[in-house]
């Protein structure tokens, strides 16, 4: 987020809480024609502000997928297995 989205947001999140649902719908539109974002960033915002995680985007991702199982020292050591098996398997393939 820029830091015209981020202070939108701190300034609309008071009123958001407190307002009935017709009300957020209103005042999402009015911060989606604001910040030119879509209506589903815009909730994302609001419900990320509610929860007090008012943060910019950039650099507070997880890393996806499984957890690194080995540290650089066991790749280079799998590696030089494998360098150490071609190297057997040429010589035995004369």
């Amino acid at each position: 987020m820029e830091a015209f989205d981020m202070e939108l947001t701190k300034r609309m999140i008071e009123e958001y809480l407190k307002s009935s649902k017709k009300s957020k719908s209103e005042m999402i539109t009015q911060y989606c024609d604001l910040t030119h974002v879509r209506r589903a960033t815009a909730v994302k915002r609001f419900e990320r502000c509610k929860n007090g995680n008012v943060k910019s985007k950039v650099g507070t991702f997880k890393k996806r997928g499984p957890k690194k199982k080995y540290e650089q020292i066991h790749e280079w050591i799998i590696r030089r297995c494998w360098e150490l098996c071609e190297e057997i398997s040429r010589i035995f393939q004369i």
